[in-house]
């Protein structure tokens, strides 16, 4: 929250999901935002600045002795559900011709 105070242009971003490794030292965070792929590989420059912060911030708010590498990537789930859903109304339209 706070660094999209600090930084306006990471408010489109959303997290969907965070994967952690089994072994624990890989943290993937999945980011979505409407603008497309495109406009998070833009803005994956200033997550980055952030990223030694997170980890910081991480590691005090997890009981663990060793802080997780982070990993930032883009979520395409919701464009291949929207897929998905798009392709079962069109097939429910041609069922009803």
């Amino acid at each position: 929250m706070q660094i999209t105070m600090d930084e306006p242009q990471l408010r489109s971003l959303f997290i969907n999901r965070v994967k952690l490794s089994p072994d624990k030292s890989m943290c993937t965070v999945f980011f979505y935002t409407q603008e497309g792929e495109s406009a998070f590989d833009k803005l994956m420059s200033i997550l980055l600045l952030y990223k030694p912060s997170l980890r910081k911030a991480l590691s005090s708010s997890i009981p663990s002795r060793y802080t997780p590498e982070l990993t930032f990537k883009y979520d395409r789930t919701y464009e291949k559900q929207k897929r998905i859903e798009d392709l079962l109304e069109k097939i429910k339209e041609d069922d009803q011709l």
